[in-house]
């Protein structure tokens, strides 16, 4: 019964270390200029600087940096964390955090996300995560959403992008 947790942790390990599409990575690097990511491996980070599950983004200072990309992992009770941290940063005249998440609106942190963020954009077609090396391909079960804490002086905006449109299928 031990072996099988184990394998079961393997996996959801496994899950958390998915690497985002590059297509979305740069339409949002166009516009924040990303010099962070907070939670990565060296295998799926988009950005020069990162830290590891090692370094514990949850535990470093971000105020040194402008733009933060943020695809913390989705297992259970890690989402709420990182935007916690997100929001603390930002409130503390930290740098604009990006954040892509699933859509799980009826969670608590989804609620803080609403009250505090300059901006969410709701996905319109699900994100293709691509695996870590060694683990097959499978979809995504999520829609995603793009949380954006900025300047909280602006008014907040909600809306929708087509994720056909970002990949140049749409016109």
């Amino acid at each position: 019964m031990q072996a099988a947790r184990n394998i079961r942790r393997d996996q959801i390990e496994v899950r958390n270390e998915w690497e985002t599409p590059q297509w979305l990575f740069d339409w949002l690097d166009a516009e924040f200029k990303f010099d962070l990511d907070p939670c990565a491996t060296p295998h799926n980070t988009k950005c020069k600087q990162f830290f590891t599950k090692k370094d514990n983004g949850l535990l470093q200072d971000w105020r040194g940096y402008q733009s933060l990309f943020i695809n913390p992992p989705y297992g259970r009770g890690l989402i709420e964390p990182w935007v916690n941290k997100a929001i603390i940063e930002h409130n503390r005249g930290g740098p604009t955090c990006v954040m892509l998440l699933p859509s799980r609106t009826g969670q608590e942190w989804f609620g803080r996300c609403l009250k505090r963020a300059h901006r969410i954009m709701f996905m319109q077609g699900r994100v293709s995560f691509i695996p870590p090396p060694g683990v097959a391909a499978s979809s995504n079960r999520e829609d995603s959403i793009i949380v954006v804490f900025k300047d909280t002086r602006l008014p907040s905006k909600y809306y929708s992008v087509s994720t056909a449109y970002l990949k140049g299928e749409e016109f």
